[in-house]
C-alpha cells in the first residue's frame, strides 16, 4: 500500500561544511547522500573528538563564505571524476581562493587561530545521517512560536517538504518508515534531528539570536526536522511527489 503525502519544494547541498548552501533543481541521491553535500570540510588538528570539524560554532561568519563549483555537477552523472568536485570560495570580504589553494588554509587558521586541514570525501561528511529533511509546516509552527519570522536556511537541510495533511512536525510521525520521493529514491527516516546552537546564527550577518535554540529546547527537546537513510538511490527534482511506503 501506498500514500501521497506531499512534495518536495527544495533540495538543498553544502558543499563545504558550515559554509553556506545552495539550492538545486535536481540531485543524485547515493547511499551517501546528496552528490556535491559536505564532501569538503576543514578539520581541526587539536580537536581528539570524534567531532573534529570546523564549524560556525567556533567561527559563525563561516556561514557567509561561498563555495561555487568551477563546473556544473551533473545530476545524471554518479560518478563523477575528481575535478567535478573543484571550487571556489569567495569569503565575506569578497576575495575568492580555490578550494585547495594554501592561501585560503591560511585565512582560515589566521581567523580562528586552530591548525587547520581541508578533508576531501566524496561519500560527505554530513554530522549524523546522509540525508536530512523537514516539513514546511514544521519550520511556521516554529515561526509562530517564536512570533518572528524564521529564514528557513538556518535549519540546512537537504529536503523541505510540503506535507499534504499541513500538519507541523508531520515527519516526526514517519519515523521507522520508508518514503519515496520521486520515480526511484527510497529513504527510511529514522530519527529527529538534534539541534545546535548554529540555528541561533542569521545566515546573512552571523549574527546570534539565543532565544532560537533555547525556545527549541524548551518546546521540543532541540529537535527540529529528521534525518534519513537511503535504501534506494535515485535522482529527485524540486516538485517531485513523495510517497508513503506501506
Amino acid at each position: 500500500m501506498s500514500e501521497i503525502l506531499g512534495h518536495l519544494t527544495h533540495i538543498r547541498r553544502f558543499p563545504v561544511k558550515s559554509m553556506a548552501g545552495e539550492i538545486v533543481p535536481e540531485v543524485w541521491v547515493s547511499y551517501s547522500g546528496l552528490a556535491g553535500d559536505r564532501v569538503y570540510a576543514f578539520r581541526d588538528q587539536a580537536k581528539q573528538n570524534n567531532f573534529p570539524w570546523l564549524t560556525a560554532r567556533q567561527m559563525p561568519n563561516l556561514l557567509q563564505y561561498q563555495p561555487v563549483w568551477k563546473q556544473v555537477l551533473q545530476s545524471e552523472i554518479q560518478y563523477p571524476q575528481p575535478e567535478a568536485f573543484e571550487l571556489t570560495i569567495t569569503t565575506p570580504e569578497g576575495v575568492t581562493y580555490s578550494i585547495e589553494d594554501d592561501a585560503l588554509l591560511e585565512h582560515l587558521q589566521d581567523c580562528t587561530s586552530r591548525p587547520l586541514v581541508l578533508r576531501f570525501s566524496e561519500a560527505g561528511m554530513q554530522d549524523s545521517r546522509p540525508i536530512s529533511l523537514i516539513g514546511q509546516q514544521t519550520i511556521k509552527a516554529f515561526e509562530q512560536e517564536m512570533n518572528t519570522p524564521m529564514d528557513e536556511r538556518r535549519f540546512r537541510m537537504n529536503f523541505q517538504v510540503d506535507w499534504a495533511q499541513s500538519v507541523p512536525f508531520f515527519e516526526d510521525t514517519l519515523i521507522g518508515k520508508k518514503i519515496q520521493i520521486g520515480d526511484t529514491l527510497v529513504i527510511e527516516i529514522n530519527k529527529k534531528d538534534h539541534r545546535c546552537i548554529m540555528i541561533n546564527l542569521d545566515p546573512d550577518d552571523a549574527k546570534g539570536n539565543p532565544l532560537i535554540f533555547r525556545t527549541l529546547a524548551q518546546n521540543h527537546e532541540a529537535c527540529l526536522g529528521v534525518y534519513a537513510v537511503v535504501v534506494k538511490e535515485g535522482t529527485v527534482k524540486e516538485n517531485d511527489s513523495i510517497v508513503g511506503l506501506w
